[in-house]
């Protein structure tokens, strides 16, 4: 890793860990840390994705989730979909890794990615609007992923 990015990771680790110990501040949540730390082009291939009218419908919002939970299922699923085998909990710790290892991946890897997640919203296009949706809870299930 280049001195200068081991560098701007170890200064946003203990900025978050300062941020945490500031009574008066927000504490962060977990995928809005995991963003910071780990921002790549992976990362803006999910941003762009979260923005795609049919994964919205999906999700039954409209705008993105201020607190990225939108973001950490569509990392989830890429998680499982490509390192299933080695998922061990804790979750977060897994999509921490995941994260970390998909700084490396090339362009391709994530054109081909972002591919694989469009054909799988157009196969959802004949789907009700709440085929993703806890009946009870009226939210997006993430159980299954």
């Amino acid at each position: 890793m280049p001195k200068l990015l081991h560098r701007r990771r170890i200064w946003i680790q203990l900025s978050v860990r300062r941020s945490r110990l500031n009574t008066g501040g927000v504490n962060l949540r977990p995928q809005e840390i995991r963003t910071s730390m780990y921002h790549s082009p992976f990362y803006d291939m999910l941003y762009r994705l979260n923005l795609d009218n049919r994964w919205r419908v999906i999700v039954q919002t409209k705008v993105p989730d201020l607190h990225m939970k939108d973001i950490e299922i569509l990392l989830r699923g890429f998680a499982m979909l490509i390192k299933y085998e080695t998922y061990a909990p804790s979750m977060a710790r897994f999509l921490n890794q995941f994260s970390k290892d998909s700084e490396k991946n090339s362009e391709a890897q994530n054109e081909y990615l972002e591919k694989f997640f469009q054909s799988f919203l157009a196969a959802c296009s004949g789907l009700s609007e709440d085929a993703f949706i806890n009946l009870r809870s009226k939210r997006f299930n993430i159980a299954p992923l």
